[in-house]
């Protein structure tokens, strides 16, 4: 995922496209005796095309950047989109007053502003993202001037960087470099996956789970965030799917009669929970899950502890009526429980790491043998 330099902790820093095609600049962090230095290919936005930035925070605060970000000194490779005039919404209350907005699950004022937006793809960092509203900005005339064509060029070579990217970091290789085919879902008569089908195509849903999010993480405020998300993805989706719907035709439109009414339904699909998903959320709720402190041994066992049951609850609970105790096929299922080991093995570090948790280990370790034996059995009707 993209390195984010909170924009809190920047002094200072400059930008130069003076020359065509490279970009060099300086930002200043606090807590760093020296500053990060850019030394990249391409071009910025129009904005800034052929000019110098030079921007301050009138207000740099927040922790020290040299702790814990990662982030090299000498930062070499290509630009992304690089701009001064990027939209965005921006509370008009306090970070305070926002957290408890969403904790209490309100909406917060918002107001759109210019933000600087800094995005570059470095060597050693991948994905590098400033963005920062509210600075002092200053640009220089241009040395020159960025046609049209060239313009055209500077979107599409971030563009183009940008799948770059995710294409490294999602692990998705083109057709000609993959060594294996990939598994083959169209066949009618090939039969249910065994388990390492089923865990690669669960690791290729990963990827593109994580491709989807960086691009709504990147676009989220941008109006034509759909239709640049899709092409990034490779969705070949008609144009009739990013118009708005007519609000009038909306309107009128007549209600649907299902037949079905909430009350009267005997039929709502219900789930028999299986005894290992109980165990481990009668485990959890045996925790205060508010007013944790985020960073803690104990806060990790409690995350842990909710990312497990959610996901031994998806391998093993069953629907109501089902005679099968299995909902899905066992590769299927046995896929899903060696993903819940690294979770359950990470909680079991948090609670030795958290101290007097021993009721806490006894339970796992329990719990992950039962889930090995479980595995085993389901091998043995593959």
């Amino acid at each position: 995922m993209a390195l984010r330099i909170d924009y809190k902790s920047v002094i200072k820093g400059t930008l130069c496209n003076r020359e065509k095609g490279k970009v060099t600049g300086e930002v200043w962090l606090r807590g760093w005796n020296q500053p990060v230095r850019l030394d990249l290919r391409g071009n910025p936005h129009r904005d800034l095309a052929g000019r110098t930035l030079s921007f301050t925070n009138p207000a740099p605060e927040g922790p020290d950047a040299a702790e814990d970000l990662g982030l090299y000194p000498d930062q070499n490779g290509k630009t992304g989109d690089i701009t001064a005039s990027r939209k965005v919404r921006v509370p008009t209350i306090s970070d305070e007053e926002v957290s408890r907005c969403i904790r209490e699950k309100r909406e917060f004022p918002t107001v759109w502003k210019n933000s600087l937006y800094l995005e570059w793809f470095s060597i050693r960092n991948g994905r590098v993202v400033l963005e920062a509203p509210g600075f002092d900005t200053e640009i220089s005339e241009p040395a020159w001037t960025m046609t049209d064509e060239e313009e055209i060029q500077a979107h599409r070579a971030a563009q183009e960087n940008m799948v770059s990217f995710l294409d490294d970091v999602c692990e998705i290789m083109s057709k000609q470099d993959r060594e294996n085919a990939p598994v083959d879902f169209s066949g009618e008569d090939d039969g249910p996956m065994d388990e390492f089908q089923w865990e690669k195509f669960m690791k290729e849903s990963d990827r593109k789970t994580d491709r989807l999010m960086e691009l709504y993480e990147k676009f989220g405020d941008d109006p034509d965030s759909d239709r640049k998300i899709a092409d990034l993805m490779g969705w070949d989706l008609p144009d009739e799917f990013f118009e708005p719907p007519d609000q009038d035709e909306a309107n009128d439109a007549p209600a649907i009669d299902t037949g079905y009414e909430e009350k009267d339904s005997p039929s709502r699909a219900r789930f028999v929970h299986n005894p290992l998903s109980t165990r481990v959320k009668d485990l959890l709720f045996t925790y205060d899950l508010k007013n944790q402190e985020d960073g803690t041994p104990l806060c990790t066992l409690i995350t842990r502890l909710m990312t497990l049951s959610a996901k031994l609850a998806g391998a093993l609970d069953r629907l109501e009526g089902d005679e099968d105790e299995d909902l899905h096929d066992p590769g299927f299922t046995i896929a899903c429980l060696k993903r819940c080991l690294p979770i359950l093995d990470d909680a079991l570090n948090a609670a030795n790491e958290a101290g007097d948790q021993e009721p806490a280990i006894t339970e796992l370790f329990d719990v992950r043998q039962e889930i090995l034996k479980r595995m085993e059995q389901l091998r043995s009707r593959l």
